[in-house]
């Protein structure tokens, strides 16, 4: 890695530590916007087969995923997904898995990646699901994709019984329920 931020340094001790929010260098270095610093972090974990260093999820139950998606770093995402496919099944402790973010935040390609990923958790808040967040934001687009690859979902309820078709009809999003159907 000679074009890394910190050549010739071994300190891979450091970067499998977390603080007292269990944080580690790679999730801070993400959650701050420091895109090209986390992406040589992510780099070095990888190399070092460091997983859990960026499998690491914070006292909210967060990972470099998480992060990255909830602060618009959709190539720091899909470049996450690469190198590490079990970020996708997390969980923070609100219950949103990676791919409900993905899909609340419109980003097609975070989504559709998080899709290919064959045990990717598709979970959201509310007792909610991928499809439900597709509904709700009326997109037609991810609807799609996700009908493609996990059908099913839209017949799974919410905590209040909603389905994503009905979601679809509360709020006008006659494009997506024109997929549901």
């Amino acid at each position: 890695m000679e074009d890394s931020l910190f050549p010739n340094t071994n300190f891979d001790s450091l970067l499998s530590k977390f603080n007292h929010e269990w944080e580690t260098p790679l999730a801070i270095a993400v959650a701050l916007g420091h895109v090209f610093l986390a992406s040589d972090l992510l780099e070095r974990c990888h190399c070092m087969r460091l997983r859990q260093a960026i499998l690491q999820q914070d006292k909210d139950g967060f990972n470099a995923l998480h992060h990255a998606i909830r602060n618009r770093h959709e190539d720091l995402a899909l470049k996450l997904i690469e190198k590490e496919p079990l970020l996708s099944q997390a969980l923070s402790n609100y219950g949103e898995s990676p791919m409900f973010v993905a899909v609340m935040r419109h980003f097609t390609k975070v989504s559709s990646k998080l899709l290919d990923v064959h045990d990717s958790f598709d979970r959201g808040k509310y007792g909610r699901n991928a499809l439900h967040a597709a509904a709700r934001n009326g997109n037609s687009v991810i609807a799609k994709k996700i009908m493609e690859k996990r059908y099913w979902l839209a017949g799974q309820a919410d905590m209040a019984g909603n389905t994503p078709i009905m979601l679809a009809v509360t709020y006008g999003k006659i494009d997506v329920l024109g997929v549901l159907l």
